[in-house]
């Protein structure tokens, strides 16, 4: 899959907007790149590559080179990593509605709502007097298909209304429909065999990370498991993780390949 490669000028703005809908990459300006050395810091020239999904940065990575071979090497690492750019896509929208649980979570817990193993029970004798605030609050992080229809309305009301836990919880079971969908989707978007090498240096901007690599090493070793051989074959995933840095253990823990076979593959 090819996906634009867009150059942005203007090297105050950053991370960079996205200047298109969907997946592009964009690369910017040269910059000095401070790395770590020691105890301190090495002044490197570089520049960055982002991935980009609409306007929000999915990933980026640093390209360290000097400025005459500076946009060669950015356009080359975004063709390079175009191939897992739908499954980190994905990914990151999959995070991003983990994340989103998490208010929701607090506001339910303050309204007086105890988290026993996923279930909210309300305690009655707490903040009571407050539910319309809360439930207010728990509005702000709500779907049109979290609210209850209007055609419904006249029997909710003889109820009582929603409260801030049934709101909750619908909002909590949405989003998490959602995650669960976006990390099958990411699933269904990674590449086909032969793998392509993969650079360990593309990480999440927000919330910051080392690297997409890991987890999209996890979606490899459950798609081997599901589908065995011969697309990837077992041979082939192997090496694949050990290029990208991943440990014999974690290849052993994600695969269920003995770790006797691994040493075996490598041997050959």
């Amino acid at each position: 899959m090819e996906y634009a490669i867009e150059r942005v000028f203007d090297g105050e703005v950053y991370p960079p907007r996205g200047v298109e809908d969907g997946l592009h990459f964009i690369i910017t300006p040269y910059r000095e790149i401070e790395t770590p050395y020691g105890g301190g810091y090495n002044i490197d020239d570089g520049g960055d590559v982002w991935l980009m999904d609409g306007p929000s940065v999915v990933a980026s990575r640093e390209i360290i080179c000097k400025r005459g071979l500076l946009e060669d090497r950015q356009e080359a690492a975004a063709r390079r990593f175009a191939p897992w750019a739908a499954s980190v896509a994905h990914l990151a929208r999959a995070e991003r509605r983990a994340r989103q649980m998490w208010p929701v979570m607090s506001i339910m817990e303050q309204a007086g709502y105890t988290n026993a193993d996923g279930e909210f029970v309300p305690q009655a004798e707490f903040f009571v007097a407050e539910e319309e605030a809360w439930l207010a609050k728990a509005q702000k992080f709500a779907a049109p298909a979290d609210l209850i229809p209007p055609a419904d309305w006249p029997e909710w009301k003889k109820q009582g209304g929603m409260t801030t836990g049934e709101l909750g919880l619908r909002i909590i079971a949405r989003l998490g429909r959602e995650e669960r969908g976006a990390r099958l989707a990411a699933g269904a978007a990674l590449p086909a065999a032969p793998l392509p090498r993969l650079s360990r240096d593309w990480a999440p901007w927000w919330p910051k990370g080392d690297s997409w690599a890991d987890s999209l090493a996890t979606l490899i070793f459950e798609r081997w498991k599901m589908q065995g051989e011969p697309a990837p074959t077992r041979d082939d995933v192997v090496r694949w993780a050990l290029d990208l840095e991943i440990s014999k253990s974690a290849v052993h823990r994600g695969t269920g390949i003995a770790r006797s076979t691994i040493d075996r593959i490598l041997e050959d």
